[in-house]
């Protein structure tokens, strides 16, 4: 092996390492199998919720769709889930569903601490969730405080960057297009965390 080819693979393999730990923690993604989107949240329904200020919207099992990954979406009406169909942009939920300030990288109760992961959600808070202006998608989060940290100084524009930067990156590692929390969640003491 001549000195340009040992060249080339010693920085081919340094290229390779710091590749490899770049996508180490990169957050997962939901499967099709661990449930319904967002444990079943009906998202159109629970857009209008986050203008107003009331609780998410749980969907029911017989109003549904199912897309082509197989992962399913729950409806309170089959007009909801007809305008989710017609405009589905629209209904697009930021952070893949988990805890948008664990997704940003920036939180320090990730394993390790300030790696993207996928921080559970609490669906039983009207101060757990919000639409971001910027990108205008609705984000969740574990308590009150992920959110307000979220936001920060900017109403959340540099957050929902970051956090949307780790999870096109995470469906490029997993070989996915759709990217969703099915299985991070929790409904109990959300203010405590």
């Amino acid at each position: 092996m001549g000195k340009r080819s040992l060249l080339l693979l010693v920085v081919m393999t340094a290229v390779w390492m710091t590749a490899s730990r770049a996508y180490e923690h990169v957050i997962s993604c939901g499967s099709p199998d661990a449930g319904p989107v967002m444990h079943g949240l009906d998202l159109v329904a629970t857009r209008g919720a986050a203008m107003n200020g009331s609780l998410p919207v749980f969907g029911r099992q017989d109003i549904n769709y199912t897309d082509a990954e197989g992962f399913v979406y729950l409806f309170t009406s089959s007009s909801h889930r007809d305008e989710f169909l017609a405009n589905p942009d629209d209904y697009r939920v930021g952070a893949a569903g988990y805890c948008g300030f664990a997704v940003t990288g920036n939180d320090k109760g990730c394993n390790p601490p300030y790696e993207p992961c996928n921080g559970g959600v609490c669906l039983d808070s009207p101060d757990t969730f919000m639409i971001q202006p910027t990108n205008n998608m609705l984000y969740f989060f574990l308590s009150p405080h992920a959110r307000r940290l979220f936001v920060g100084k900017d109403d959340g524009a540099l957050s929902a960057r970051q956090a949307e930067a780790n999870v096109a990156i995470a469906g490029v590692v997993h070989q996915v297009r759709n990217c969703i929390n099915t299985d991070v969640f929790t409904n109990t003491n959300c203010d405590n965390y």
